[in-house]
């Protein structure tokens, strides 16, 4: 059994937003499709119809990506496991959601709460189609999105154990949240495009973060995907795809 980190970390292990009242998610939807199944319906978005998501959906994208699965104890440490592999299980990841499309929830910004499962909110705000994607560098099919998830990274939980090379921990885990969200998003027949370009300024601008101490590193566009086949979902124009 791997031994627990180490609790001398300068920085909490969870951020929360103590003015505001969670909003509860419900239960995430049991996915019936197969591994194999979400692998091969995984496709890069960038046509997304104006269809609202759900929250039973965003719930299950919310869990899947860095919820809480349980917890055990190990020499008087609560070990809280999570759907993602962290290096000394320091978690340094914090999950933000920008939301424009979805049933029962104003539009705005809201941080993810894995301790309650829940949304707290940042700021009610609507961001208009232009606005979003210019802040994605000129991506157009972003501002169609329902939702966009960010991923952002409070440094110091990493760089106080393992320096230098904790950079490049929380990048792997940047990247095994953003493979779930994908997964995820394919089992529930929902479109989804990593985003790796943006304004560094204006995203954590948006998320209300101070750069020094909380990194933005990638982002997730979610939504339903408009109708057509896989050529047109991936908008054969655009330039790249993952």
């Amino acid at each position: 059994m791997q031994s627990p980190p180490e609790n001398s970390s300068p920085v909490a292990s969870f951020k929360e937003y103590l003015g505001t009242e969670p909003i509860c998610l419900p239960e995430p939807i049991a996915l019936s499709s197969t591994l194999q199944d979400c692998i091969t319906a995984r496709v890069s978005c960038r046509h997304f119809s104006d269809q609202p998501m759900n929250l039973s959906q965003l719930s299950t994208v919310a869990n899947a990506a860095y919820g809480i699965k349980g917890g055990s104890y190990y020499d008087h440490y609560e070990l809280l496991e999570r759907p993602v592999p962290s290096a000394g299980g320091l978690y340094p990841l914090e999950l933000y959601f920008l939301l424009r499309n979805v049933e029962k929830i104003d539009p705005g910004v809201y941080h993810y709460a894995p301790l309650v499962h829940g949304l707290e909110t940042i700021q009610k705000l609507e961001v208009s189609r232009q606005v979003l994607s210019e802040i994605f560098l000129w991506q157009p099919y972003v501002g169609d999105a329902s939702v966009v998830v960010f991923y952002a990274a409070v440094l110091e939980r990493s760089l106080w154990k393992y320096t230098d090379r904790g950079y490049r921990y929380v990048l792997f885990e940047g990247g095994h949240v953003a493979q779930n969200v994908n997964l995820v998003a394919a089992s529930l027949g929902l479109g989804s495009l990593n985003l790796g370009g943006f304004f560094d300024d204006q995203i954590a601008a948006l998320l209300d973060i101070e750069t020094d101490e909380e990194v933005p590193l990638y982002g997730t566009a979610l939504g339903v995907p408009a109708h057509g086949d896989g050529a047109d979902i991936r908008c054969p124009e655009a330039i790249g795809d993952y």
